[in-house]
């Protein structure tokens, strides 16, 4: 089932009963090819911060929400996008989806929790450079997309990330985390009739921005 909310969120569902489980993801159509060359990094930094806590979930609600009832919960960044996923019973899909669109536009974005998570992005840039593999990879994206977008690392740079102030954080996840970025997938055994339900009460209940995503350079 394919459902347009009234501020254009797409929310497919798939039922599916073969074990009671549920799996969740809110896709934000936004990643490395949407930064300015001053912001390179942040959408994967972004990532990272969201896990920390709203205002109404402080930090530590992914082990209380999501890991105490038995689920694990992740993100993933690319050029094109970011996508947050989390797996659970299927009787806590309807707090799940409250619990995505919560973090998708509520993050608190604490600065001392900002300036903690730098050692850990600094760390797996380091990781990164350790791996033959992905420092080859690295490599052969620079040289075919060199001058591209596509061309840079999506995990940023160290004197980019080193210097990141939270006004900079907060002004790119304001403009890039609105309804026009959002699509919500929910495959389980769950309701339809209510998972619809309750993404209106949450993610369609967000007033829409106006963005529009520019195109990607040729």
């Amino acid at each position: 089932v394919r459902h347009v909310l009234p501020n254009g969120i797409p929310v497919i569902i798939q039922e599916h009963r073969v074990s009671d489980v549920v799996a969740l993801q809110l896709w934000v159509r936004a990643g490395g090819r949407d930064e300015a060359a001053a912001e390179l990094g942040l959408a994967h930094y972004l990532e990272h911060m969201l896990f920390k806590g709203t205002a109404t979930r402080p930090t530590g609600f992914i082990e209380r929400e999501v890991e105490g009832v038995g689920g694990r919960m992740n993100a993933g960044t690319s050029w094109d996008y970011t996508f947050y996923h989390t797996v659970l019973p299927a009787k806590e899909a309807l707090p799940a989806i409250e619990m995505l669109a919560d973090v998708g536009v509520n993050a608190s974005l604490e600065a001392g929790l900002l300036e903690a998570e730098k050692q850990v992005v600094l760390e797996e840039m380091r990781l990164n450079e350790d791996s033959p593999r992905r420092y080859l990879v690295r490599q052969l994206f620079t040289s075919v997309y060199e001058g591209h977008p596509y061309g840079r690392p999506v995990i940023g740079r160290a004197e980019l990330i080193n210097a990141l102030s939270r006004d900079t954080l907060v002004s790119f996840y304001r403009r890039h985390y609105v309804p026009e970025m959002f699509a919500l997938v929910v495959v389980g055994a769950v309701n339809p009739d209510e998972v619809l339900r309750v993404a209106r009460a949450t993610l369609g209940a967000l007033p829409r921005s106006g963005a529009r995503r520019l195109p990607p350079p040729p």
